[in-house]
């Protein structure tokens, strides 16, 4: 694909499937592929999402984790989202606003379902509401 070729880019739950450092690598190419004004949009598990519900469930037993209902522990689920479907590598916004900064975007914003800066990018898949962290960031 040739250079500021792009609008915009979407990516939904892919990049937790490759190294922290494939995804800066990724992050890179992206870049180098939008146009000056372009938007790349981000959705990946919320590491912090699972984190804040498994120190919620250590003190009120009543919370239920993400897909993980029926564990017999909350660390079973933690470690179901971080080890389990082929995860290399679980973010939060600030991890991702790092990489995405590293990668020569400046503007970078944590948004929600289906609402961001390109209508066309809102696309995002509402049964992963539940866990996800949705970014957009602008060339």
């Amino acid at each position: 694909i040739k250079d500021e070729s792009l609008e915009g880019i979407y990516t939904e739950h892919c990049l937790e499937h490759i190294s922290y450092e494939k995804c800066l690598v990724n992050f890179k190419e992206f870049y180098r592929m939008l146009k000056k004004g372009g938007t790349v949009r981000v959705i990946v598990p919320d590491g912090e999402i699972y984190i804040d519900l498994y120190q919620q469930k250590k003190t009120n037993k009543n919370v239920s984790l993400p897909y993980g209902e029926d564990e017999a522990t909350p660390m079973i689920s933690i470690n179901r989202i971080f080890r389990s479907h082929g995860h290399r590598f679980i973010y939060d916004y600030e991890t991702m606003e790092l990489l995405l900064k590293q990668a020569g975007f400046t503007t970078v914003k944590k948004e929600v379902f289906r609402n961001g800066n390109d209508n066309r990018l809102l696309i995002d898949s509402p049964e992963r509401i539940i866990e996800s962290l949705y970014l957009e960031a602008v060339k």
